[in-house]
């Protein structure tokens, strides 16, 4: 039983690192919005952002796994399952930022945290070269140069 609780206490403190991680980029993003000018809206688009690129991520391992791991599958995609994808992606971010105006609480708590910009910066720079890569080396692949 013992060992039950300590597993639990590591399950819900890797979860409070992600959530935190989550909410250090939504501050950051929440203060690109800002300082561009997009004060009003800058909670709504920094979820939107955060959505993106967990999407991206998602498809990156999608195209992977389409491209490289079973190429044999013939996998016809609707772009209207992307779109319900990425609305599935909005509603848990809704509720981590968004929801009873939760935001101003974690601009609060960050706010005294003092950290770098390499994540929010780094994180869709990567996405979109992984993406790129991807098509790259599947383009190779079908001219046979792989």
């Amino acid at each position: 039983m013992v060992l039950m609780d300590s597993e639990k206490f590591h399950k819900i403190k890797y979860m409070r690192k992600i959530r935190n991680f989550f909410y250090y980029l939504f501050y950051k993003y929440y203060l690109f919005q800002v300082r561009i000018g997009n004060a009003d809206v800058a909670s709504f688009f920094s979820t939107l952002i955060i959505t993106f690129i967990s999407f991206l991520y998602v498809a990156i391992i999608f195209m992977i796994i389409v491209f490289f791991i079973i190429p044999q599958s013939n996998i016809n995609v609707n772009p209207k399952f992307g779109i319900v994808i990425l609305i599935i992606f909005f509603i848990p971010f809704y509720f981590l930022f968004l929801f009873k105006s939760k935001y101003k609480e974690i601009i609060k708590i960050q706010q005294s945290n003092h950290k770098n910009n390499i994540w929010p910066i780094l994180l869709p720079m990567l996405a979109f070269i992984l993406i790129n890569v991807c098509w790259i080396l599947k383009m190779f692949q079908n001219q046979g140069k792989i």
